[in-house]
């Protein structure tokens, strides 16, 4: 009976912490594609406004200019 109920006890607990352990994995694998997926988006909204500002054209100079 004793080991039956060792064997049981084991299960459950076994089960509990692979339940736990799943759930922390998922969290961080999903914390860290957020931030993966911030980064990219980040960068690319910071190219986007790159290509949207006007380049200073510095070739441009009048006779009279100094």
């Amino acid at each position: 009976v004793t080991e039956e109920m060792n064997k049981k006890i084991t299960e459950e607990m076994n089960k509990k912490v692979t339940k736990e352990m799943n759930e922390k994995v998922i969290e961080e694998m999903n914390k860290k594609v957020t931030e993966e997926m911030n980064k990219r988006v980040t960068e690319k909204m910071n190219e986007g406004i790159k290509e949207l500002q006007p380049t200073p054209n510095y070739q441009i100079k009048t006779p009279n200019s100094n």
